[in-house]
C-alpha cells in the first residue's frame, strides 16, 4: 500500500480503539474505502467510512518535506423520515469523532509520527442525499501531518 492508504488505514483502525475506550455512542464497523459508497441499499444500518482524499507536500528544508494527508471520514444512513430525532444521533457521531481525533497522533500508523493538525466537517449534512436518497451523510476532514526525508 501507499503511504496515503497507509494512513487512512491508520484512521479506521484509531476508529476501533476508540470503539474500545466508548469514545463513541454508537457502535458501528468503520471500513477503508477508495470511493464513498453512495447506494441506498448499503447503508440501511449506520456505515462509517474512511476515504483518502488528498495529499500536499510542503519543503521544510532541502533535506525535509512536511506531508499533508486528507482522509474524509464519512458517517452515513438511510433515515424513514425528516423528523431531527432520526438523524441526530448521527450528527452527534459526527461530533465525537471530531473530538477524538483533534490534538491527537494517530496511534496505529508506526512507520513514524503522524500527527492530526486539523479536524473540520466542511458540510453539516448533503441535502442532496437526503433529498434523492433518503440518506444522512456527513463528514469530518482529517488533515494528518508527516515528517520524511526530502527525495
Amino acid at each position: 500500500m501507499g503511504q496515503l492508504a497507509d494512513i487512512t488505514e491508520a484512521v479506521k483502525d484509531d476508529l476501533i480503539l476508540g470503539l474500545a475506550e466508548d469514545a463513541f455512542t454508537l457502535t458501528f464497523v468503520p471500513i477503508r474505502l477508495w470511493r464513498p459508497l453512495s447506494d441506498p441499499e448499503q447503508l440501511q444500518k449506520l456505515t462509517v467510512s474512511c476515504v483518502p482524499a488528498a495529499l500536499a507536500t510542503e519543503a521544510l528544508s532541502r533535506s525535509e518535506d512536511l506531508i499533508h494527508y486528507s482522509v474524509h471520514v464519512l458517517v452515513q444512513c438511510r433515515i424513514n423520515d425528516e423528523k431531527n430525532l432520526t438523524a441526530d444521533p448521527y450528527d452527534t457521531l459526527a461530533d465525537e469523532i471530531m473530538d477524538f481525533f483533534r490534538l491527537r497522533s494517530l496511534e496505529s500508523y508506526t512507520t513514524c509520527n503522524a500527527g492530526v493538525e486539523s479536524v473540520q466537517r466542511p458540510v453539516a449534512v448533503s441535502y442532496d442525499h437526503l433529498d434523492q436518497f433518503r440518506v444522512f451523510t456527513t463528514y469530518v476532514e482529517l488533515t494528518i501531518a508527516v515528517g520524511r526525508a526530502a527525495s
